[in-house]
């Protein structure tokens, strides 16, 4: 069976575009990452085909120099806020308990 002109060209084109490169780590992938790809049904064959050309993942290293400049570059507010953001994600996880359990246990802003 012959193939119509504009086809061919459609399928030759399709053959130059370059896709994404794997993410590392894909050949151990965290819960969250397995959940995300059985909720959008994706073909494990072809996770596994990804994982075998994936880097193996690098652990994060912070420049904690860069990162104390940074925060002490915020202002007040959002300092505030981003640690009230962690602390109450850390009660959360820990079941409702926080860091501080009363008022009266809390810093006296200066």
């Amino acid at each position: 069976m012959r193939r119509a002109r504009g086809e061919e060209r459609r399928l030759d084109e399709e053959e130059d575009v370059l896709e994404p490169p794997v993410p590392p780590g894909l050949g151990s992938p965290s819960a969250p990452q397995r959940a995300r790809a059985g909720f959008l049904r994706l073909d494990v064959d072809l996770l596994a085909a990804a994982a075998g050309t994936s880097r193996a993942a690098q652990p994060v290293q912070h420049d904690r120099q860069a990162l104390a400049a940074w925060i002490g570059a915020l202002p007040v507010k959002r300092k505030d806020a981003l640690l009230l953001r962690v602390v109450e994600r850390a009660a959360r996880r820990s079941g409702g308990s926080c860091c501080v359990s009363s008022a009266a246990e809390a810093p006296v802003r200066r």
